[in-house]
């Protein structure tokens, strides 16, 4: 990962906490419960879906999260992305 130390504790952090059941990759389940709206949010979930399974198979798995991250990193969006991710998880 060409993260730094602070960006890579959170990629893990939020990772492991979409994933609830601890199988190491994130279900459709996992992340439409992370992903849905909460009062006065607007969906998510379609979108993530598309950006994050990169060969469609319905699960996001750690290589595939991995790679996003790496990939928005390389165009400079990176820390946006982390903050919106945080502050969904914060909400949760």
């Amino acid at each position: 990962m060409h993260l730094s130390t602070e960006q890579q504790h959170e990629v893990v952090s939020i990772f492991d906490r979409i994933d609830t059941d601890g199988g190491g990759s994130l279900g459709q389940d996992e992340v439409k419960a992370f992903f849905s709206p909460g009062p006065g949010q607007p969906g998510r979930l379609p979108r993530a879906l598309q950006l994050l399974d990169g060969d469609e198979d319905g699960v996001i798995t750690w290589a595939e999260w991995v790679s996003f991250f790496e990939e928005l990193h390389r165009r400079e969006r990176l820390d946006g992305t982390l903050k919106l991710l945080a502050e969904i998880t914060d909400s949760k």
